[in-house]
This record gives structure tokens, sequence and C-alpha cells, in this order.
């Protein structure tokens, strides 16, 4: 949503519209009821003065390739002559039409520090000042007039004018050379039914025949014309009002430039000490898998504590006495003869021990299963497996 709006002989008219809007709607007040009705509206995109056409001066100047380089610097030279005011009391802006050609627009800076000033005290904060004459849609017509409020904004192929009711006659008379050259076509734009009075009463006789009335909504010909009149924003230079905030903040860059210093270097630190952090929980989790290994030599690592907290347990689960037993009984003859214990499992009702392990060989399998019978023991071989060169054998001893 966008707001247009201009300042009165009492005050402000102001209008809200968009791209979608099918009507727009209109207000007037004082600059505090422009104020409050700001401050309701959280939707607005660009906040947009329109400049009277009465209020500024456009000229068109066009300059060779030689002159291009200083054809800015000469303007106020150049415009002086055009001006009554003294040239060092407007505020111009220039805008490079085409190659060879700069068009400068002004406007008086006390009008401007006036209208500002007002609004800025309210927390209005205008992003545009637009010249209505420069917000002239375009037409086939060879002329093109927009009436509003006892003002014509009149386009011709080579001029844009800004005249009041009372100099109409004489300006037209002017451009139409005595009307001895009168435009064929002339569009007419008007935003009221009293416009249309207006205008059908103060256009001369000799140009009526030539002219083709519309009637259109003031909000929706501002909303269309608005981008392309951007260029010609008038809030430029001390008049820049996103500089002046720069300008505020000037005398505390330096604070600004320290405090990003301190929370650069914070950043750095914090980062390197999370890097740190990463480093040590990746060595803790490798000295951690170690020791489980020495625990359980085979199977995934999913969780370190519920599984030793289950292999726990189990042993809790099981006899200990007769597992405490015949482990005593087996161990200096594993120790003497197993290379590897995959696993050992003790079964308390059938008073059996359960064991996965490895051996260097045959023989040696045969000896450790001597030494269990000659103490009593009866091993049993359930299955066994040549690994590489050793011998992998699932075993069974009864007491």
């Amino acid at each position: 949503m966008n707001v247009f709006f201009k300042q009165t002989k009492t005050g402000f008219e102001w209008l809200k519209t968009s791209e979608e809007a099918i009507k727009s709607e209109y207000f007037e007040g004082s600059v505090d009821d422009f104020a409050a009705f700001y401050e309701k509206e959280s939707a607005v995109s660009n906040t947009v003065m329109v400049a009277s056409g009465l209020e500024t001066i456009l000229r068109f100047f066009s300059f060779s390739a030689k002159e291009k380089r200083h054809i800015e610097k000469a303007v106020p030279f150049m415009l002086e002559e055009d001006v009554i005011t003294d040239i060092d009391d407007l505020h111009l802006v220039t805008h490079k039409v085409s190659d060879n050609q700069l068009g400068v627009l002004g406007i008086e800076k006390s009008r401007m520090e006036a209208s500002i000033d007002a609004l800025v005290e309210k927390g209005i904060t205008p992003n545009y000042y637009l010249p209505s004459i420069q917000m002239l849609p375009e037409s086939e017509a060879d002329w093109l007039i927009v009436y509003s409020e006892g003002e014509y904004l009149i386009k011709t192929n080579d001029k844009r004018l800004a005249i009041d009711s009372e100099g109409l006659a004489v300006c037209i008379h002017a451009l139409t050379d005595g009307f001895s050259e009168i435009p064929t076509s002339i569009d007419v734009i008007v935003f009221a039914d009293a416009d249309e009075t207006q205008v059908s009463k103060e256009m001369p006789e000799a140009l009526k025949p030539a002219v083709n009335l519309k009637k259109t909504d003031y909000g929706q010909f501002l909303q269309s014309e608005f981008k392309q009149a951007t260029q010609w924003n008038l809030l430029t230079g001390t008049f820049n009002l996103s500089a002046d905030w720069m300008e505020r903040l000037k005398p505390w860059r330096w604070v600004l430039a320290g405090l990003a210093l301190v929370y650069c270097v914070d950043y750095g630190l914090t980062s390197m000490q999370a890097h740190e952090y990463q480093k040590q929980t990746k060595v803790i989790k490798q000295q951690t898998d170690a020791l489980f290994r020495q625990v359980v030599p085979r199977g995934a690592i999913v969780d370190h504590k519920r599984q030793l907290n289950k292999l726990l347990k189990n042993v809790n689960d099981s006899d200990q006495t007769g597992f405490s037993q015949m482990v005593g009984k087996v161990e200096p003859i594993f120790k003497a003869n197993v290379l590897d214990m995959n696993s050992i499992q003790y079964d308390r009702n059938k008073g059996e021990l359960r064991l996965d392990c490895v051996v260097a060989d045959f023989a040696t399998l045969e000896k450790m299963m001597e030494s269990l019978k000659a103490i009593k023991l009866k091993p049993e071989i359930q299955n066994s497996t040549q690994q590489e060169d050793k011998l992998r054998v699932r075993l069974k001893v009864e007491s």
C-alpha cells in the first residue's frame, strides 16, 4: 500500500491506494490527524509527498560530448536566467534523459524545509517527494492536459508546463502561436465532476473541438505514474532523510565499530572453543569405544551404558556360585590355549558353559579338551570353522 499526500493552506490532504485497489481512500486534516493515521497504518510501503507543478521549475538542456563532463556544474548558471528567485535558494535535482540531454528540476529550499520538518517532528518520514509535473502518463494525442484544483499540467511534444486557471488562456495563446497552430487532438484528464465543469468553462473555444475529456480516480492516477516518476525524487542531498540518519549516527561510529569488533572477536573465540570441544568429544568417544570393546569384542555399539547394563543384568540373574566355580576351574586351561574369546554364556538350569573362542589349531583344541576332562568336566564341540590360519570353536562344557 502507498500513501500519497500534499500540503494545503489549512493542513494536509492524503490518500491510500495500491495496484490492486479498485478505488482510493481519501482523507484530509491537520498534521496531527495525518500523524495519527500514519501511526495506525502498518502496511505502508511508500510514503510519497506530491509537489505541485506551480511550486517547481523544470528545464531540459542539451549538451555536446565535450560539455558532458561539466554540464551538471554549469546547471545553476544555465538556469539562473529562467528564475526570479536567487539560484542558491533552490534545491536542484538533475536526471539524464538521454546521452545528450539533461533534465533539471528545482524547488525552493525553504518550502521543502518547512514541509519536511513538520512531518519528521510528528514521526512521518516520506521516502519520496515527487513533482506532479513529472507524473504525467503517455498519450497518443498531440497534447495532454491534467487538471486538478485550479492547476493545469500541460505536456506537448517538447514541453511540460504548469499553469493556474488565470494564466491558461495566455499560456495556450503562446503555445499555439496566437491560435494559428492548434493541435488536432488533446487528451484532458480530470478527477471530479466539478473539475470537468471548470475545464469546460475555462478551455478556449478554439481548442474545444480537439478535446477528449477523461475522468479517472486521482489515487489510481498517481499509483500508475509513481514508479516512472521516482527518478525525479526531490529527497536528495541535504534532504535525503536516510543520509540524515547516517549523519546522526556519525558521532557514534567508533562506539558502533568497537561493539562490532567485540562481537566478531567473541564469535571467533566461541567458534574456536566449539571446534575444540568437538575434537575432545571425538577423542573421548574413541576411548569409550576402546574400553567397551574390552568387554564386548564384537557387535555394533549403539548405547554404551544400556548395553553394559544389559550384560550386568544377565550376570546378576545367573547362578553366581555355579558360574564362579565353573569359571575358576576352566580359566587356567582357557588362558593356556585360547587366543581370543568371542563370547561366554552360562546356563544355570543345565549347569553348563557355552563358549565361542579361537584356538591356534585342532591339536590345541584336542589338548584343551583333554585338560577339561581331566578336571571332571564334560566338553563337547558343537561347531568348528577354519578362520584363516586359526580355528574358531563353539564349545559346550558341562559340570
